[in-house]
């Protein structure tokens, strides 16, 4: 039985390892690292926006909140659907 040498341009030529660097490789975990971090940057956006939004309407008074058809108890309620349903004004966020 005899085994065969290979250069590292050999073995990363017929096998595809070696000590070569894929092409690419970085650009696409710096792309996946970009996408995450907008992810977060959303969410932290969204979570701010709800959280605006609860301040806003527990600063009414009854008579406010009463006039957009609101009691002061359904303020949660409100703002769960309101962000189930993206309607919360969080800017250029899509």
């Amino acid at each position: 039985m005899s085994m065969e040498m290979h250069t590292p341009q050999s073995l990363h030529a017929i096998h595809g390892i070696g000590d070569q660097p894929r092409r690419g490789s970085a650009s696409r975990w710096l792309g996946s690292c970009a996408r995450q971090i907008a992810r977060i940057r959303l969410a932290i956006t969204r979570e701010l926006a709800t959280r605006r939004a609860a301040a806003e309407l527990e600063r009414m008074d009854e008579r406010a909140l009463n006039d957009i058809g609101l009691q002061r108890a359904d303020i949660k309620q409100a703002i769960h659907w309101m962000r189930a349903n993206r309607r919360l004004d969080i800017g250029n966020a899509p």
